[in-house]
Formats: C-alpha cells, structure tokens, sequence
C-alpha cells in the first residue's frame, strides 16, 4: 500500500500543545528565580536592621554603668530585632519553593490528539499489512466542511474513513454517537459518555459531510461512489447497538477489509483511475487550504 500525507494535523496539535507545556514550565522556573532574588534582599535587609543595635559606637567617657546600660539596651534590642527576623521570615517571607523539575501533566486536550495519532498509526500498519501498491492510503486530507481521517483510494473504489480511538463500547442512534468504558475487571465506569467533536457531530457526521463534498469533486471527472465507514483502533474497543447508522460500515479494524466492503458500481478502477483520482484529491486539498489561507488573511 502506498502512501500519502498531506498534512499531519495530529501530530501539528500534539507539537502545539507539548510547546505550550513547556513554555509553562519557562514562566515558572523563571517566576521561581524572581521570587528568590526578592526573598533574598529582603532577608538581607532584615539581618542588616536586626545588627544594627550592636554596631552603636560604645566611647571611652561613658561611664561603666552607663556602658553597661547600653550595652544591656542593646543586648535587648537586639533580641527584639532578631527575633522579630524569624517572625518575620517565618510568617512573611515564605521561600519560594523550586518547581517540580518536570514539566505539567499533559492536558486532556494533548491526550485525545496523542489518542488519534495513536489509532491512525495503528490503522495505517494494519492496512500495510494486506493492500498492495494498487492501493492508496491518503492522510490529511480537508475541505471546508472538515477532515477525513483516511481516504483509501484502489480497484474497488473510494473509501473515507474516520478513525475512533477510544475505550469502550461503541452504541450508535442515528448520528448520536455514545461510549460506555469499563475498567480491566469489566466494571463500568463510564456510561453513555457522547462521542463528538467542537461541533457537536458524532463520528458519522464527521466522516459523512467532508466525504460528501469529495464526492462531488472527484463526480466532475469520474463517476464514483465515496464509501464512509467508522473505524474503531484501540484494543479494548467494542461494538455495541447501532441503531439508523448513517455511514456504510462500522468496524473494529481488525476485520475491516476495503476491498470486502467496497463494491464499485461501474467496475475495477484501472491503476490510471486511481492515480487520476489521487491527483484530484491532492488539487482539491491544496486548493481548499489556499481558500482558508486567503480567508484568515482577510480577517487578520
């Protein structure tokens, strides 16, 4: 199987986010300096007014009770402003405490990339394992009505994919899209938690309307079906009821074969097809995120 990645949102968000962690872990290690050079100085200038009473000048025409007045005053004094030092460090300044030399837990945000990443690695090795060159596996495709995870491109046709990485039972009511995760004794821990994206869609919608869009590009030149599946990666990832789904397939990879489930309507595609179907899908790509580009752009 060939293939081909026109971008790696995936691993762009997981880059992103790790950077973040780290730029966190900067501000506090330099926030932790800062507030030691304060602490310091401050420590310093409560030493220096707690001496202050020894370092009065004792002169030789003071009498020896006088000298011994002073010298109990400051005997005082002294113990006074010392003691009021460590009240004072004790209860005011607080050493700064040094950060934990390790950067911040990864956020859920990192880890659901990282979980994606994951599962279409995973299928990817699973595809090699069988496809052949006639086949190819395109990542990173988008359009403006989103990403397709995969779009398998060979003899039987087009195939979009959207890879799900998740823990659980997967049950389905239409586009309503649900997981109940159990733990490794079998118990529930988790139940009817919704599958969705940003936007509200469930793993159909996600798959269903970029593919859609596909489709009416790649019709201009050839007359072709897009086949939409949901496919689930991670090991203890389960089927449960699906109800009205709204895609032509929902599996648990090991078991998904395109050229199975795939059935074109106007035949074999020729090795010429497929590359021209390619092509179609690279332009296509480049043209929706030069369109994006230039959108930003004029927003600022």
């Amino acid at each position: 199987m060939r293939k081909l990645s026109l971008s790696n949102h995936a691993q762009e968000e997981v880059s992103r986010l790790e950077e973040k962690r780290y730029d966190r872990y900067k501000t506090k290690i330099h926030a932790y300096h800062l507030d030691t050079h304060v602490y310091d100085y401050e420590i310093g200038r409560l030493k220096k007014k707690a001496l202050e009473p020894w370092s009065t000048p004792v002169y030789p025409s003071f009498s020896f009770q006088k000298l011994s007045l002073v010298s109990n005053f400051g005997v005082k004094l002294g113990k006074s402003s010392f003691y009021g030092l460590l009240i004072a460090k004790k209860r005011i300044f607080d050493k700064p405490k040094k950060p934990k030399e390790e950067i911040d837990e990864k956020s859920k945000e990192q880890k659901i990339w990282e979980a994606g990443k994951a599962g279409e690695d995973i299928f990817d090795a699973y595809l090699s394992s069988f496809l052949d060159d006639r086949w190819v596996a395109i990542s990173g495709y988008k359009n403006g009505k989103g990403e397709i995870d995969k779009i398998l491109v060979g003899p039987n046709g087009v195939a979009c994919c959207e890879v799900k990485y998740i823990n659980g039972k997967i049950s389905c009511d239409g586009d309503q899209w649900y997981s109940n995760k159990y733990d490794k004794y079998g118990n529930l821990v988790e139940e009817q938690k919704p599958i969705k994206d940003k936007k509200g869609r469930g793993p159909s919608k996600q798959v269903n309307e970029p593919s859609k869009l596909l489709e009416l590009e790649i019709s201009k030149k050839v007359k072709i079906k897009c086949y939409n599946f949901v496919i689930l990666t991670h090991e203890r990832s389960r089927l449960g009821e699906l109800n009205d789904i709204t895609v032509d397939g929902v599996f648990c990879y090991i078991g998904f074969n395109p050229e199975n489930e795939m059935q074109a309507k106007v035949g074999k595609l020729s090795a010429e097809d497929v590359d021209s179907i390619v092509d179609m899908i690279i332009k296509d790509n480049k043209s929706n995120r030069d369109n994006l580009f230039s959108m930003k752009s004029k927003l600022g």
